[in-house]
């Protein structure tokens, strides 16, 4: 198995750990990240783990369910179902705090990651269907942010 899928299969263990810090130890030291929901602003591995953590707090059932590894040379395509329910109160940086839906959710995704040398996620964007977003209405009535200004700085 090469660098690059050891390091996604990782990835998505972490992920299904619910483990921030072994989430960021896939990431190279200039990991940025950019996704439809953050309006394709790049984020640090510390504003990741920032937001991981509050949406695993408000979504403790979150699961990840490979459907395909593909890689070619620096390039990995991860492509996975995403299920869970939002059980929790999720907090947003600046003070806003959206309440629990209690029902669940289901979304297919699909991760484009650029590896380093050492095999380390350097580049990485998200997309995903908008399961997420059909299951839970509230959120188009919402200001969500996902980005905190503050947690890349350290």
């Amino acid at each position: 198995m090469s660098k690059n899928v050891e390091t996604m299969r990782r990835f998505v263990e972490a992920q299904n750990d619910h483990d921030s810090a072994a989430v960021v130890a896939c990431f190279a030291p200039d990991f940025r990240r950019k996704s439809a929901e953050t309006n394709w602003e790049e984020m640090g591995a510390g504003n990741y783990a920032d937001m991981s953590d509050r949406y695993w707090a408000a979504f403790p059932d979150t699961h990840f369910e490979v459907e395909h590894l593909l890689e070619d040379g620096d390039f990995v395509f991860l492509q996975y179902m995403e299920t869970g329910t939002w059980t929790g109160v999720w907090e947003m940086p600046g003070g806003i705090s959206i309440p629990p839906q209690n029902t669940p959710y289901e979304s297919r995704g699909i991760i484009t990651c650029t590896m380093d040398e050492n095999g380390l996620i350097r580049r990485y964007c998200y997309h995903h269907e908008g399961g997420f977003v059909k299951a839970y209405p509230i959120l188009s009535q919402m200001t969500v942010r996902t980005m905190n200004k503050d947690a890349d700085k350290s």
